[in-house]
């Protein structure tokens, strides 16, 4: 057991379910509660004890009974060697029966094949046959997949299969929704779905409502406005950078979504997973590529391969390329040490040159437009919070200290922490100070007053989980000397993908090695839960 990794949240917790059920709170059984909560937190839905014996020990406990056999009664349940807080385990066995409750694919008619062909030939001639399969296969397949990583044309797939909604199935602007976990995400996806639309395809494109999660399902304090006793009035939902969703979020999502409604889903399963727990999409992608071909899941995914931006940034996209599949990337021009604590503002003085100009255009208010453009061309990413000098808190005050800015100075970015739908500030949402404190966001008109911002965080350097979602001409990775349980290659891969044209990864090149040589594991049974029940609702049948 390693007890540094504990928070208070989780003894408390181990404290509780042992005086619930006469345990002592050193027992094994408090021991592995504090290991599970901890494992939660980090992302896990569930952990794996292989031991049979300790699995055992713990079976003699009032907390802990086995799934199936004992029901879903207890606090702690086994499957197989997979234990579970049981709100987890219900969320996973609810999510797979959501997932397998789309009906089967339906076929489009030989009259249909031909208007899609021509249609795709006259306005989308340039799409990939990959691209092509993917719109074809959304026109059928009541749950869609549409897999692949950035600048192999996702986006692009999105705005013909929502033309072809439109004019093929004359489904109407106010019929389709779509979303995105973050505000950022979104207007990211509205800015992409535009432009990757030729300028006669864009027309059918207005009117459709969408924004995130949270907002479309009418989060309040009491709960979502939209659920299983009244569901969202669209007959498409198409939601994009789904590897950010949680188990608990799709699964909100999933229950207020119609038996009728077609659900496309958007993301790159080698991106990080969610903050919160689970690992939905990549579970989800696996399950249907694993998928016999009978089965209800065969065929609903199509992973796009091909790049498009290759010409524009061929080092970037084959660096990218490489750590997907978990190789050292052969141009390690891209690599580079990281510098020392002592040596680290130094470092960062030569790189901030961007911060700068933005400082010098927020001086007047008619160039903070121009600043917000500006500050999307590099941000520096930390693998870590804190206040280290690689993480984002030491970080942010370094680059503060540099520019001899005070915290709410004109020229300084803000991330938005929490949403506030009130001001119609979302979670991500990344701003820039102008004079007298008004602070001006993308897309947004009217700045808002800085003291009267949800809580935010100074944005010259983010983490990897809130880089996603977001695009910048360059990235500076930040990677700590030491160990820790964040580091993989997944969150390696989300930052290295956020640039468009250049990418450094400042760090031990051994580390990076290792880090892309291990598996991304975050324990959850929802792929073999999906395929099992598949089989089973195939034998039924």
């Amino acid at each position: 057991m390693r007890e540094d990794i504990f928070t208070r949240i989780d003894r408390e917790l181990a404290a509780v379910i042992t005086r619930l059920y006469g345990e002592k709170e050193d027992s094994l059984p408090g021991e592995t509660v504090c290991e599970l909560s901890a494992s939660v937190r980090r992302g896990a839905v569930c952990m794996e004890i292989p031991d049979p014996a300790v699995r055992e020990k713990l079976l003699e406990s009032k907390a802990v009974g086995r799934y199936p056999l004992d029901g879903l009664g207890k606090v702690l349940l086994f499957d197989g060697s997979r234990l579970y807080f049981q709100k987890m385990l219900l969320g996973e066995l609810e999510l797979a029966d959501m997932f397998l409750s789309f009906p089967p694919a339906g076929e489009l008619d030989g009259e249909r094949l031909r208007e899609t062909a021509l249609l795709l030939e006259k306005h989308f001639s340039h799409l990939a046959e990959t691209q092509k399969q993917a719109v074809r296969k959304t026109l059928t397949e009541p749950l869609a997949i549409i897999s692949g990583g950035p600048g192999t044309g996702k986006t692009t797939v999105a705005s013909a299969v929502l033309f072809l909604m439109r004019k093929l199935l004359k489904i109407e602007a106010r019929e389709i929704l779509i979303l995105a976990p973050t505000g950022k995400a979104h207007m990211r996806l509205r800015e992409s779905l535009s432009h990757d639309a030729p300028a006669e395809v864009r027309p059918f494109l207005e009117g459709i409502d969408g924004g995130t999660i949270h907002k479309m399902l009418g989060w309040s304090k009491s709960g979502f406005a939209y659920n299983r006793e009244r569901r969202l009035p669209h007959r498409v939902i198409l939601l994009d950078e789904c590897s950010m969703v949680s188990q608990s979020l799709m699964r909100d999502l999933l229950r207020a979504v119609a038996p009728d409604t077609r659900l496309i889903l958007l993301g790159d399963e080698a991106q990080l997973a969610s903050i919160e727990a689970g690992n939905v999409f990549s579970d989800l992608c696996e399950a249907a590529e694993k998928s016999p071909e009978q089965g209800q899941l065969h065929g609903i995914m199509t992973t796009l391969k091909e790049n498009f931006r290759a010409q524009s940034a061929p080092e970037l996209i084959a660096f990218a390329e490489a750590l997907r599949n978990g190789q050292l990337p052969e141009n390690r021009t891209m690599i580079s040490s990281l510098p020392g604590k002592n040596q680290m503002k130094d470092f960062l003085g030569k790189e901030i040159s961007v911060y700068r100009e933005a400082v010098r255009l927020c001086a007047h208010g008619e160039t903070v437009g121009q600043a917000l453009e500006v500050m999307e061309e590099f941000r520096i990413i930390c693998a870590v919070n804190g206040t280290q000098y690689y993480g984002v808190a030491g970080v942010n005050g370094m680059i503060l200290s540099l520019l001899g800015l005070d915290s709410d100075a004109p020229g300084v970015p803000v991330m938005i922490r929490h949403n506030d739908y009130e001001q119609g500030l979302f979670n991500g949402d990344t701003g820039i100070i102008g004079p007298d404190k008004m602070v001006w966001f993308p897309g947004r008109e009217t700045p808002v007053v800085l003291d009267m911002l949800p809580e935010y965080d100074i944005a010259y350097a983010i983490t990897a989980h809130k880089s996603q979602g977001s695009g910048y001409n360059e990235i500076l990775l930040l990677l700590p000397p030491e160990e820790m349980p964040l580091l993989s290659k997944s969150l390696i891969y989300t930052a290295v993908t956020r640039a468009r044209k250049k990418a450094l990864i400042c760090g031990d090149e051994a580390q990076i090695k290792a880090l892309l040589a291990e598996p991304v594991q975050r324990c959850s049974g929802l792929t073999e839960r999906l395929l099992e029940r598949q089989s089973k609702s195939q034998v039924e049948r």
